[in-house]
């Protein structure tokens, strides 16, 4: 493992131990099941990021003035037999900051990923995001947000995909951005009863890792790279047809 992942390892690990400290002072969420205020109409989510399953943790997702890109690709699935128009896109974080700087986030969604290798994007752009609290981040001494993006027309079929959003942070007028601020997309590892889930149900152990800036390409989110990276706290906004349906008259 070279140097850059080393460094990689020792943030998810206090990140992890401090996880693991504040499951101890809570108790799990007893609400009834909800997804995001921001996930509506709401396609899929993959699930809550819980302070109280001690294997909760989070992977760099980030293009900051610490980390120049890091992007996190989570697989979701779109039923047979329908046809999704996504309208928007988001990741739970975790960060050293409740703010992003300039507002807005890198996105995409692709098919075909394997080890090494990106597959073909499908849709992708930057645009305009918001930040929003969804208060997941229990007793740890840092900020959980939900990274939104909202305004964009993507037409998925029936089948596999991965989707990607990546928050910034590189106004070196912001001493925010100067702190430094780091950003990890939060896991989700409550499976097979993840906490207020929407949608088809998660594709586990099969997000993958791409980082210029770690020198990693398309990296399997597995062991040894993660051990516990089975599924993200992402979804998708949107509306569901089948098949035989137009969406464009929605």
């Amino acid at each position: 493992m070279n140097q850059a992942k080393q460094f990689m390892s020792s943030v998810l690990l206090a990140l992890a131990l401090c996880v693991v400290a504040a499951a101890q002072d809570n108790e799990r969420n007893s609400k009834a099941p909800a997804p995001p205020s921001f996930c509506k109409p709401c396609l899929w989510y993959s699930g809550d990021f819980d302070p109280n399953n001690p294997k909760s943790s989070g992977f760099s997702d980030e293009k900051d003035l610490a980390v120049s890109q890091s992007a996190v690709y989570v697989p979701f699935r779109v039923p047979r037999g329908k046809k999704w128009k996504v309208t928007g896109v988001f990741g739970i974080v975790l960060s050293s900051v409740n703010t992003i700087n300039p507002q807005q986030a890198d996105w995409s969604f692709s098919q075909g990923l394997r080890e090494g290798h990106g597959g073909k994007v499908i849709a992708s752009g930057t645009s305009p995001a918001t930040v929003t609290m969804p208060g997941c981040n229990g007793n740890i001494a840092i900020y959980c947000l939900g990274i939104v993006v909202k305004g964009i027309d993507v037409r998925l079929k029936a089948g596999k995909y991965w989707m990607m959003v990546v928050p910034y942070c590189t106004n070196h007028s912001d001493s925010n951005c100067e702190a430094p601020a780091r950003y990890y997309l939060a896991n989700e590892e409550d499976d097979p009863k993840p906490l207020n889930h929407v949608g088809p149900k998660n594709i586990l152990r099969d997000a993958f890792w791409n980082s210029k800036f770690f020198g990693a390409k398309f990296e399997a989110l597995g062991p040894p790279v993660c051990a516990d990276c089975d599924m993200f706290s992402a979804g998708l906004v949107g509306t569901s047809k089948s098949d035989d349906a137009k969406l464009g008259s929605q």
